[in-house]
This record gives C-alpha cells, sequence and structure tokens, in this order.
C-alpha cells in the first residue's frame, strides 16, 4: 500500500491505496479521503499491463485530479511550497507515495519527479526530493552517476528556495557524501 498528502501541514485530502501484480498486470485501488470529515471523496481503480506503467500512473493521476476537483476547496489550494501547477503536484505527491518503505520503485518515482519539474520547472519540492533520492541511490551503489545528479538536484533546490527545510536537508546530506560538508 502507500499514501500520501495534498498539503504539508494538516492535510485535507489523503491519498491512499494499493497496486498488486501478477503475471504482467498490474491493479491499483485508490481512496481519496477528506480528513476534515474523514469521508471517502473519491474511489478509482485502474488496470494495466506491467509494460505500460507510465500510462497507468497517468490514468491514475488524472483520475485523483478529476475526483478531488481542486476548484472545489478554493481555501485548500497546494501551497507551502508546492507547485500550483496541479498535475506536477500530483506527480510530486505520486511519487512520494512510490517511495514509502524502501526504493525498489526508485525508476519510476525519479520518472514522475522529472515529469513534476517539466510542468513547473521552479518546483522546488521536486528537485529536493530528486536530490534526496539520488543521495540514496549513490550511498547504496557509490555509481558517481548518482552523485552528480545529487548535486544539481539539490543545488537548484536550494537556489529556488533556501529557507525550504527540504532543500536545506537535501544539500547538507549532499554536501556531505561528497565531502564538503564544511
Amino acid at each position: 500500500g502507500f499514501g500520501t498528502s495534498l498539503q504539508a501541514t494538516k492535510p485535507r485530502f489523503v491519498v491512499g491505496g494499493r497496486i498488486s501484480s501478477s503475471d504482467s498486470k498490474l491493479h491499483a485501488e485508490i481512496r481519496i479521503i477528506d480528513s476534515e470529515n474523514t469521508r471517502i471523496v473519491g474511489e478509482l481503480s485502474a488496470e494495466g499491463e506491467r509494460s505500460e506503467i507510465s500510462g497507468m500512473v497517468n490514468r491514475v493521476v488524472a483520475g485523483v485530479l478529476a475526483e478531488l476537483d481542486l476548484g472545489k476547496y478554493s481555501a485548500n489550494r497546494i501551497d507551502d511550497g508546492f507547485s500550483s501547477n496541479e498535475s506536477a503536484s500530483a506527480k510530486y505527491l505520486l511519487a512520494r507515495g512510490f517511495l514509502q518503505g524502501d526504493n525498489r520503485n526508485a525508476p519510476l518515482a525519479q520518472r514522475l519527479l522529472k515529469e513534476a519539474i517539466k510542468l513547473d520547472p521552479r518546483f522546488t519540492r521536486a528537485h529536493a526530493q530528486i536530490g534526496g533520492l539520488a543521495s540514496t541511490l549513490y550511498e547504496q551503489s557509490r555509481d558517481k552517476k548518482w552523485l552528480a545528479e545529487a548535486v544539481t538536484f539539490s543545488e537548484r533546490a536550494y537556489a529556488l528556495d533556501p529557507a525550504l527545510p527540504e532543500a536545506l536537508h537535501s544539500l547538507a546530506d549532499v554536501y556531505r557524501l561528497s565531502g564538503r560538508a564544511n
């Protein structure tokens, strides 16, 4: 299972669900819960071939956005460092959900984060998340390509918003790994 929310503090909506697989098929079941009244405001499911996971992810993201219809909740718009581009924010949140627990979905999460940045190049949290993910992958593999990616995205996150805790953490971690901690 996975879960994530659409705001950094006191989330209005919680998106959770389960992804299962059998042979070459994937099946996702998603619930969207309004945290103010704990009611389920939307449910959706998606099926697809394992080889076409990107298309399935896009259908799930589009379905979640359609179910939420965020315009109805103008006082609860995505903010606090999130992108004003709802598709970019949805891809970021979905990527965070895929990273819960372990990194076996790291390639998918990384692709979603990069898609979010293409939609909103100033999306600081997405830059910081890729920087942190690349740092973790570098620590596990010692492959220099991950360290280079961690440096690039972490420095960009810090340049975009030097006060954002995620940007500071990502940059500090990458500097520690590269021996530039002082």
